[in-house]
């Protein structure tokens, strides 16, 4: 059930301050020999657990990323669950960063290290599990927020790069499952942008926590079906085809503020809306409605778009983030062998656009 907002910011976000008390206390702390500097600053895209938590981490010069997750912390939660589907989780992120890391995959994050410690507090020995990760410079969201942008040329640069790392994973039979802005970190250095936090990722190779949830990722960005409860029979439709889905938001997103899903359900007559303490609605019956209000969000990102990239780009939106999970993706790719979304025509589009872009503000001066 939702409730209608004017942006992501409106919903419920996990409030900090209700996190265990051993990740509030680690910063000045070592883990394995990783200086815990600071704690990562989480942002409203941000959805995460009472028990874990990224930290900034140094050693020896190295600057990187730790995800802690208090396990001692779960042992003494009420539900006697948490404790093992938090080791799962921990498990199987480790798995698949190993292999992704393996495997060369260069717009997914890399696996420094990671295991179990102690963390001392007060003197007492706490048992948490970490996982250490490179580090980049700023995610997509914070990046906007920053200022520090560009032009558009740069926002189409995010969006291939992002293809490029959804692509790497389909081909290593990967889903990720939870693109959002702050999923998706610039590397300046390496000139690359690249996926993080693949805690909700289904991958065919690793069994993982994922494979019995119909959607594991944040359910502020998750496709209309996912809200009616509806579950797509192809797996292609359900796992690939949310991918696709998150890609195209991301083009909401860089052009009007807002992901996709926030943007439907707005302009969806509350009718058709499972709202809140509202009647059931179902989502064949829906889906008419959310196909308009799709055209319609459509047109105002053509209109948003500047102009020399305005109808490839709706049209690519159009295409992603169709409500109906059958339909969506590229036309041509899901009339062929295997009906994949077809994220790699994706990027050739996109990398076509961004080099338009370039020659556009270098035009402009």
């Amino acid at each position: 059930m939702l409730q209608k907002a004017d942006s992501v910011e409106d919903l419920d976000v996990l409030d900090g301050n209700a996190r265990s008390q051993v990740l509030a206390n680690l910063v000045g702390t070592k883990v394995k020999g990783w200086k815990v500097m600071e704690a990562h600053p989480y942002g409203p895209d941000h959805s995460g657990g009472f028990f874990s938590r990224g930290f900034v981490v140094e050693q020896a010069g190295v600057t990187a990323f730790m995800k802690v997750l208090d396990m001692q912390g779960a042992l003494q939660d009420d539900d006697p669950q948490t404790l093992i589907k938090l080791t799962r989780a921990h498990d199987f992120e480790t798995l698949v960063l190993t292999f992704c890391t393996k495997e060369g995959l260069a717009n997914v994050v890399k696996l420094l290290e990671s295991g179990k410690a102690h963390a001392v507090l007060d003197g007492q020995k706490h048992n948490i599990f970490y996982l250490v990760m490179e580090r980049g410079d700023e995610d997509v969201r914070a990046r906007l927020e920053t200022g520090f942008a560009g032009g558009f040329a740069w926002r189409l640069f995010a969006l291939h790069q992002t293809a490029v790392g959804l692509a790497q994973l389909h081909w290593k039979a990967i889903s990720h499952l939870d693109i959002k802005p702050s999923n998706v970190v610039e590397f300046r250095e390496a000139g690359c942008i690249k996926l993080c936090d693949l805690g909700s990722a289904v991958s065919r190779r690793h069994p993982g926590p994922g494979d019995s949830i119909d959607y594991p990722g944040d359910e502020r960005y998750a496709p209309p079906e996912c809200i009616y409860g509806f579950v797509p029979q192809d797996a292609i439709d359900q796992r690939q085809g949310t991918d696709a889905y998150l890609l195209g938001s991301m083009i909401a997103f860089l052009v009007m503020g807002l992901g996709a899903t926030n943007l439907l359900i707005d302009d969806t007559p509350d009718e058709a809306v499972p709202l809140v303490d509202g009647p059931a609605v179902r989502f064949s019956d829906a889906l008419p409605f959310l196909v308009r209000a799709h055209g319609r969000i459509t047109g105002r990102i053509r209109q948003a778009a500047p102009e020399y990239c305005a109808n490839e780009l709706a049209d690519a939106y159009w295409q992603l983030c169709h409500p109906d999970p059958e339909l969506r993706g590229h036309p041509d790719a899901r009339k062929s062998a295997g009906r994949l979304p077809g994220i790699d025509r994706y990027i050739s589009l996109f990398a076509r656009l961004k080099i338009k872009a370039e020659l556009a503000e270098r035009k402009a001066g």
